[in-house]
């Protein structure tokens, strides 16, 4: 799946930090960094299934660079974050170089999704407010 979709998003994607090991929805991880210099257009995708943590196995400084490597092995997964929204804007999306200008909400096929709840709404509206980036 990941080698295709590199493939579809080659050459503009400058990192997939992906894996999915069978269905374990606990470990998976899909945070994709997309560039497309000529018209200046950036878009990062980062996958959190429902009310399990973000995870990402990159520094947040890191995501600016070109990776061609994929993990495929579930022994070499090092992962450096597992955190709830306010923590993912906070701690990794607000310290992003460049910083994201929108930050749109998707809850998908997640029924469960913390997104739903008041209080998480409103405190991820104020930590994006917090870093000068629009909820959408």
């Amino acid at each position: 799946f990941f080698t295709f979709t590199d493939e579809v998003l080659s050459p503009f994607e400058n990192l997939c930090d992906c894996s999915r090991f069978g269905k374990n929805k606990d470990t998976a991880r899909e945070n994709r960094y997309f560039y497309e210099p000529q018209n200046n257009n950036r878009l990062t995708y980062l996958l959190k299934f429902g009310h399990r943590p973000f995870r990402s196995s990159w520094d947040v400084s890191y995501i600016n660079e070109h990776s061609d490597s994929l993990v495929n092995d579930p022994q070499n997964v090092d992962i450096a974050q597992t955190l709830n929204w306010t923590e993912v804007i906070d701690n990794f999306v607000c310290k992003m170089i460049p910083r994201p200008t929108f930050f749109v909400f998707n809850s998908g096929l997640w029924a469960d999704d913390e997104l739903v709840e008041v209080d998480v709404q409103t405190k991820i509206v104020q930590s994006l407010s917090n870093c000068n980036i629009i909820s959408v």
